[in-house]
């Protein structure tokens, strides 16, 4: 990089300042000597100067061109799923939970969360007609690790163990509401996809049945939300429940609009007075809610809140989740970091039913801008998806990525990816 005369030509004028360099009139011979003159003159200040075209050029250099380019290849090109890191993370018992790296780490076990996210990825992997074997015997697993899980209550454990596959103490220090509320949505998944043998189905019809008198008194806003996308589904297996069925659904539907009007001041639209994970959930649990009921205030309700949602995580460019190292209070500072797959997931696969219940376009390019998120789109410009493997880092750091591969990454991505197929990513 030096200083430059030159003329002023288009080009130039784009480029060229007064701390790079001079832009004299087309023609003027004389002003090109006046130029020089000056710039040889003083040769701290040239030095200067020099200094500055160095760092203003480094991005034409070829290098860093190519490097630009291929940046944007990334961002715009819908690769094929790679389930590599996704059979890698699985036994013959179920998912592992973490991850070193790409290695699947054995000593923290299983848990019920991730397994049962792991199956709406394979029920929808065979829907969409997914020709793999060993996803029809990864459904199996899945589907029997939910059985394991499941008590004589009908509740179920989130933590089980590598060595004897049994639960762990965590189970007795958490709530364990909203892994019960993931496996009745799982099970929907399973029980409404005619692309599963009608035993497997059946199955899953005989755990949900198990577990809904418990879950019809789960407390948390997300487990209610998971239960109306579990029940929206269930509903086309239960042609003789239907009434009971829709009577829960409006019980849930009921409590998040309650939350949402009790919550909801000013500016601050939302279903609590803070922002955390997997937050776009809740709107569109509404959504569903709104669209299986016919009730245009769910509905109304759920896109308000979404809207709220989308001016608080996304730029002009790019999606930025509520980070976790503090949730985001109202009339407080929100986080950007640590960033979380799980977020960017939950937005792609709200936007997604969004559009196909609205076929609004702006929900559209919302889901492409924020999936890009998982191919580098974010605030350290840094793909999170890892291409080689098929697996996901773990989060986004102010510094740098999460390197490890856990299972919660890997089942986010995957959503996230089949959901934005829906949402029509070549054409963006």
């Amino acid at each position: 990089g030096r200083a430059v005369v030159s003329t002023e030509f288009a080009q130039a004028k784009e480029i060229i300042t007064p701390g790079t360099g001079r832009l004299v009139p087309i023609k003027q011979s004389r002003f090109i000597h006046s130029a020089l003159v000056e710039l040889l003159a003083n040769k701290a200040k040239l030095q200067a100067m020099h200094k500055n075209a160095y760092t203003v050029t480094r991005k034409m250099v070829w290098r860093n061109v190519a490097k630009e380019y291929a940046y944007l290849l990334e961002q715009s090109t819908l690769l094929p799923i790679n389930l590599s890191h996704f059979k890698n993370m699985t036994d013959d018992f179920g998912m592992f939970q973490f991850a070193h790296l790409s290695t699947p780490n054995k000593e923290f076990g299983y848990t019920l969360d991730d397994n049962a996210r792991a199956l709406v990825i394979c029920s929808r992997l065979l829907s969409s007609g997914y020709r793999d074997k060993d996803v029809v015997r990864m459904c199996t697993i899945f589907l029997d690790f939910i059985e394991t899980c499941q008590l004589p209550s009908g509740a179920f454990n989130n933590y089980l163990d590598y060595a004897n596959k049994s639960p762990t103490t965590q189970n007795q220090k958490e709530d364990l509401d909203d892994a019960a509320a993931r496996a009745m949505w799982s099970l929907g998944e399973v029980m409404s996809n005619a692309r599963i043998p009608l035993s497997k189905r059946i199955k899953a019809k005989r755990i949900f049945d198990r577990a809904l008198p418990y879950c019809r008194n789960v407390s948390h806003l997300r487990a209610k939300s998971f239960m109306i996308k579990g029940l929206a589904l269930a509903l086309q297996f239960f042609p003789k429940n239907r009434k009971a069925l829709t009577r829960d659904l409006h019980d849930y539907g009921d409590a998040l609009m309650l939350s949402a009007q009790t919550h909801s001041v000013r500016s601050w639209h939302w279903f609590a007075d803070h922002l955390d994970y997997n937050n776009a959930l809740l709107p569109e649990s509404l959504l569903i809610a709104g669209k299986i009921l016919k009730n245009s205030l769910l509905t109304s309700m759920g896109e308000r809140t979404l809207a709220f949602l989308v001016r608080k995580t996304f730029t002009t460019n790019m999606y930025i989740p509520i980070g976790n190292s503090h949730w985001y209070t109202n009339n407080e500072k929100r986080s950007n970091y640590d960033q979380q797959p799980e977020d960017p997931a939950s937005m792609v696969q709200a936007l997604s039913t969004a559009f196909s219940i609205t076929h609004k376009e702006k929900y559209r390019n919302l889901g492409n801008k924020c999936f890009r998120w998982f191919l580098g789109n974010n605030s350290l410009h840094t793909p999170l998806y890892n291409f080689r493997t098929g697996g996901c880092y773990d989060g986004l750091h102010p510094d740098r990525v999460n390197l490890n591969e856990g299972a919660e990454s890997l089942v986010s991505y995957l959503l996230a990816r089949m959901a934005v197929t829906n949402l029509g990513f070549y054409e963006n």
